[in-house]
């Protein structure tokens, strides 16, 4: 229960006051808003490409924003005054624990919301995003598909059409905090521009927005991509550092089809994706010249 009233200085200005129950103090309402009705946000990848953008836009929202990382996770795009930190220990379910134990998101009503989805065990709050291929400034596999075609090569594999999506990163952003809002519990949305295209379509705008440099585009069978990945695994187990041609990346490249339909995203959550892939890789291309990665 929450009380509202006010205290006279001595110069009479009035500033109002909030009496909360629990904890049998007064307080500021700026305070109160603050510690009281600010919403918190735990983002687990934080310092990752897509993470560290969902961090900048909880901020912009004026969310309390609690960024997971690992000691050894880069910072680079986490320089906010306001970002709290938490190092987690993800090989142990015991050490998690303890280590969020002292941190509490959101309310005494959430608290019982909480207890009460407890008793069922059916029952876990949770909403999935499938974003489709992911790129945007900070995305370092496509970037690497940049470079090449600033060194005048275009790599691509299978002779078969590739129907291929993509979703750019602030898209990727949008949607998450639209299903914070009115995401349904248990819903999976699917995430994309909401447009198909070819599999050389990313790389001609690439090309284009690098200012059309000469180059070769070469076309391999999908066995050719199975042994440089096979190879590329290899050398990652060697040496502790994973290769950016390894088996993940073969199983993905392989696929011919990678169509997914968005519209309950669309209709459920609001969402309206604001980048095609034009616009998209004109920004994107845009920042790596800025940053020196081009």
């Amino acid at each position: 229960m929450l009380f509202i009233t006010y205290k006279t200085s001595k110069n009479r200005n009035l500033s109002f006051v909030i009496f909360h129950k629990v904890t049998k103090k007064f307080v500021s309402l700026q305070t109160f808003a603050t510690k009281f009705l600010m919403k918190k946000i735990l983002i687990t990848g934080a310092s990752g490409f897509i993470g560290s953008f969902i961090v900048e836009e909880a901020l912009r929202r004026g969310m309390e924003t609690w960024a997971v990382v690992r000691r050894t996770s880069s910072r680079e795009y986490l320089q906010d005054e306001r970002i709290h930190f938490i190092e987690l220990d993800f090989s142990s379910v015991d050490k998690l624990k303890e280590q969020l134990s002292g941190h509490q998101f959101d309310t005494a009503y959430g608290k019982s919301k909480l207890e009460a989805e407890q008793l069922l065990p059916s029952s876990f709050p949770y909403i999935i995003l499938r974003p489709t291929g992911v790129y945007g400034p900070r995305e370092k596999d496509y970037f690497l598909m940049a470079k090449s075609i600033k060194g005048h090569s275009d790599f691509a594999v299978g002779y078969k059409q590739q129907d291929i999506t993509f979703v750019y990163v602030k898209d990727v952003v949008q949607a998450t905090f639209l299903a914070l809002d009115h995401g349904k519990i248990g819903s999976a949305y699917f995430l994309s521009d909401g447009k198909v295209y070819q599999s050389t379509t990313f790389s001609d705008l690439i090309h284009e927005e690098l200012g059309r440099p000469w180059w070769i585009r070469i076309t391999a069978p999908i066995w050719v991509l199975r042994v440089v990945t096979f190879f590329g695994d290899l050398i990652g187990h060697a040496t502790g550092k994973i290769s950016a041609l390894n088996n993940d990346k073969y199983q993905i490249l392989k696929q011919r089809n990678w169509r997914c339909n968005i519209r309950p995203a669309i209709e459920e959550l609001g969402y309206k994706p604001e980048y095609d892939l034009k616009r998209g890789v004109k920004e994107t291309i845009e920042w790596y010249k800025k940053e020196g990665w081009l």
